[in-house]
């Protein structure tokens, strides 16, 4: 497979702090690549400078283009999207109001529709709550929500950052399995996730991330082996 997201001597900073030291991954076409480690690690500032969501230094190359600094509506209208923590869903709007804003750029009426359909193909329960509002879902239709409006827009490139955040074990799983569905529809993910053994279990590739840095990476089952991740980092 061809690496259809390259980055090269990435770094971050946020004031005088240093978040991420200039790191370098490559993110196949069609693969589930993650990247865990410790809160602060520099896991969602990766994600943010992707998105063009925060200033770095360093190259982005995207489907062999070399990417600058731009809007985040820019990168979005290369087929990038960005779910953040925390889902960032508009509360105070509807379902469906919340998918037609994922669906900004599509201008064909019925392409938006088609679009539609296929979010509800990979989320019945938001076709049901179409007309609530956002903010009265459950913390799991929530999380739906905001992958289900990145996904209307039908983008090459699903960053994903912490997707399982505050579910319950049972949500979790069908998170993953939703992603891992997604992922066969040909989205290429890349995906930040405290729950490293999850994440581990669907990776096709990961990297470990230590104070803004890559100290290890590999083939998802070999971190999930590794003495290093499972006695340091998954507590076994």
């Amino acid at each position: 497979m061809d690496s259809f997201l390259s980055v090269d001597e990435l770094s971050v900073s946020y004031g005088k702090v240093c978040a991420l030291r200039s790191i370098s991954l490559k993110v196949p076409r069609g693969s589930i690549v993650t990247m865990i480690g410790a809160n602060g690690a520099g896991k969602s500032s990766t994600l943010r400078a992707l998105a063009s969501a925060i200033c770095y230094q360093g190259k982005i190359f995207f489907d062999g283009i070399p990417l600058r600094e731009e809007e985040p509506s820019q990168r979005a209208s290369r087929g990038i999207s960005l779910v953040p923590e925390g889902r960032s869903i508009f509360s105070n709007l509807t379902v469906a109001e919340n998918l037609r804003l994922g669906a900004w750029s599509i201008r064909s009426l019925s392409e938006r529709q088609e679009n539609l359909d296929r979010i509800f193909y990979f989320f019945p329960k938001l076709r049901e709550r179409y007309s609530q509002i956002a903010g009265t879902l459950s913390g799991g239709e929530q999380q739906m929500l905001a992958l289900g409006r990145s996904l209307v827009s039908k983008p090459r490139l699903l960053l994903l950052d912490e997707p399982s955040m505050g579910l319950s074990p049972l949500l979790i799983k069908e998170v993953f399995s939703i992603i891992k569905k997604i992922n066969e529809e040909g989205i290429t993910i890349l995906l930040v996730e405290q729950n490293a053994t999850m994440a581990l279990q669907i990776a096709h590739y990961a990297y470990f991330l230590e104070l803004g840095a890559i100290t290890l990476e590999g083939l998802g089952e070999e971190l999930l082996g590794h003495q290093k991740i499972s006695s340091g980092y998954l507590g076994k």
